[in-house]
């Protein structure tokens, strides 16, 4: 006899499923994977950050920006939390504001400098600062993007 599913392999299924429609930019798919996922595990940070990022880059930033808060809100200090002020940090850019996504993006590094992509996250904050002018700031955040991974730097910055 089969074992039974426990909420949480169902849970992982749809976060893979969600995260696989992501990655062939299905992003509608992506976002209904989400949701059932969130049906299942309502207070996983995580999975409210990914939405929200896919809604972002759809242009759907009233859904954007209240999942990536949601995530803030459930998990607003861990070292995983970083990605959830990157992703903030990158709302405010998008929709131009500046100072606030420089505040998130900040916030990100403070909270773990040593993230795995902290390397984008000092590229969005070099694109914020140049987008001010800011230069003599930006130049730095750009120098250790290219020290961190110097392929998506000169992609991406």
């Amino acid at each position: 006899m089969a074992e039974t599913l426990q909420f949480a392999d169902i849970f992982n299924l749809y976060l893979k499923r969600a995260t696989c429609y992501s990655a062939i930019k299905d992003l509608d798919n992506a976002i209904a994977r989400a949701d059932r996922a969130i049906e299942i595990k309502p207070n996983d940070a995580s999975i409210f950050n990914n939405r929200g990022w896919w809604h972002l880059e759809k242009g759907n930033y009233a859904k954007a920006l209240s999942d990536i808060n949601r995530a803030i809100e459930l998990d607003p200090n861990s070292e995983r939390s970083a990605n959830w002020w990157d992703s903030r940090g990158w709302y405010f850019y998008k929709t131009s504001e500046i100072q606030r996504a420089i505040q998130d993006l900040s916030k990100a590094l403070e909270i773990n400098p040593n993230i795995d992509a902290a390397y984008e996250i000092y590229c969005h904050r070099a694109q914020c600062f140049l987008a001010v002018h800011e230069y003599t700031k930006a130049l730095p955040d750009l120098d250790r993007a290219l020290q961190l991974n110097s392929a998506y730097a000169e992609t991406y910055c």
